[in-house]
């Protein structure tokens, strides 16, 4: 999830949750969550999951199966990158397309990214169609069908179709994860290339609940508390009597979700009394009391019911230690009795919002010369020292420790050409950081996709305001320079 940070982002597309920007090249996060299956210990970095060749070029269809009515060949004359592609033909139904396993390899908890480029065939109508990548399993709630990204395919070019999302279960995995790649109408054949399945591990915008124990640490404003098999129960005789958990700083529960389940006995429903979830801060002892359930809306007795409480109160920041909250449950009603009984209570804290910033790869660069957007990129042909392809991002924005990952590519010409390519950040007042650098011996092969990463050190990169601004690029370098460079994404991870 992007934050306002992104605004800032000359030629930006913003994207929240799960929606998508329909742009000639596709490379949004997408952040999902739904499902739990096997855990780790570790928490890995960014890896490749395995899934075969999946760029084709041994030209073979790899671990790939199709669907439905589908057909799967690898294909020569339509790649995206390197010598062949696949493509899906004979399909009768939407859903019909190609399939990889990803077996046992997806860890609860960890966020992964899916890129695909896809490209639709000419000569079917219509001439641009949906088309989604799709993550099937099941586990002990069912069948789960996951739309990772859905994006607007064409057959006029390459689009790339990249989502990102949390993997986890409900219990025991019983189907292992699969990837489709699926939607177009069934008139229409479509080709498929470079497919990345990527681990980035635990992930920081996801913020696991807190579960408050229901076996101990409670308290009652009057009368008996007693803990049973089912949880923490007491039984109120008049109204607001209470039923109390505290917790104490530092914690942030100003816009925090409180999710209570609970159950009440046929006593408590007949005496018509009504039950109120609340939080109260112990300083200033201002509450939250917009939470309410009334007697209708209790469960039937001795059956559990599930109520969520979302908070709005800044005086539920609670910034250190000395200072804390109660949250509970209290009767209500003139005539009170019976039994209620708090069986779990869960702190749903709001995401952490990330800073890092992709690139748009359709608008908003510069270079030294001539340059165009294409289906890859934005791509320039430097023909001197020092030329350079740029785009730029204004302040307030801290890019004091960032890193920033460029993915490129360079024609044979290039390489022939002896050059040498440096990637750069300079701020607007001329401060800049020079030390990243990609000798022609370390250029990838011709026509071949490859990445690079360069860790931003200077405190000059902390843009204070909008009047400070910076450029992030590339530029070519040698004495004899001929050929195209093209840069296909860049990403800047800045740090929380």
């Amino acid at each position: 999830m992007k934050n306002s940070n992104w605004l800032r982002f000359i030629g930006l597309c913003s994207v929240l949750v799960v929606s998508a920007c329909s742009l000639e090249m596709e490379d949004e996060e997408v952040g999902l969550g739904k499902y739990t299956a096997p855990t780790s210990d570790s928490t890995p970095g960014s890896t490749q999951v395995d899934i075969g060749d999946s760029t084709f070029d041994d030209g073979s269809t790899g671990l790939w199966t199709p669907s439905g009515s589908a057909t799967l060949i690898s294909e020569q004359n339509v790649v995206h990158a390197g010598n062949y592609s696949l493509k899906v033909s004979g399909r009768t139904a939407v859903e019909d397309g190609g399939v990889v396993s990803l077996g046992e390899q997806l860890i609860v908890g960890n966020s992964y990214t899916i890129s695909a480029w896809v490209r639709l065939a000419s000569g079917d109508a219509p001439v641009s169609d949906i088309t989604k990548l799709v993550l099937n399993y099941s586990d002990e709630n069912g069948d789960n069908v996951i739309v990772i990204k859905e994006a607007t395919a064409a057959d006029s070019k390459w689009i790339k179709v990249s989502g990102r999302f949390v993997y986890e279960s409900v219990g025991t995995v019983t189907s292992l994860p699969t990837l489709s790649i699926t939607g177009p109408e069934s008139s229409h054949d479509f080709y498929i290339d470079t497919v990345t399945v990527t681990d980035h591990g635990a992930d920081s915008d996801e913020v696991a609940p807190i579960n408050i124990s229901v076996a101990s640490g409670w308290r009652v404003s009057a009368g008996e508390l007693v803990y049973t098999t089912d949880g923490a129960s007491y039984q109120p005789t008049v109204g607001d009597q209470q039923l109390v958990f505290d917790l104490v700083g530092p914690i942030d529960l100003s816009a925090a979700e409180i999710v209570f389940t609970y159950k009440v006995d046929q006593a408590y429903i007949d005496s018509g009394s009504d039950v109120q979830p609340f939080a109260q801060d112990k300083q200033s002892w201002s509450g939250h009391w917009g939470c309410y359930i009334g007697n209708g809306d209790l469960p039937a007795a001795d059956e559990e019911g599930t109520y969520s409480c979302t908070f709005d109160n800044a005086a539920f920041n609670l910034t250190d230690e000395t200072m804390g909250i109660q949250i509970g449950v209290q009767a209500k009603g003139g005539s009170v009795g019976g039994t209620l009984t708090i069986t779990g209570v869960s702190i749903i804290l709001p995401a952490v919002e990330s800073n890092d910033i992709s690139a748009d790869m359709s608008s908003g660069w510069r270079a030294s010369n001539e340059f165009e957007y294409t289906d890859d990129g934005v791509s320039f042909q430097p023909t001197a020292d020092n030329e350079q392809i740029v785009f730029d991002l204004v302040g307030p924005l801290d890019l004091s420790a960032s890193e920033v990952i460029f993915a490129y590519k360079v024609d044979q010409a290039y390489i022939d050409s002896g050059a040498d390519l440096q990637p750069f950040a300079q701020t607007i007042s001329g401060t800049g950081q020079w030390d990243c650098y990609i000798g022609n011996g370390n250029l990838p092969d011709a026509d071949t996709e490859t990445s690079y990463t360069c860790a931003l050190v200077n405190d000059d990169f902390n843009l204070l305001d909008d009047t400070m601004g910076i450029k992030i690029g590339i530029q070519a370098k040698g004495s004899s320079i001929s050929g195209r460079v093209t840069v296909t994404a860049v990403d800047v991870i800045v740090p929380d």
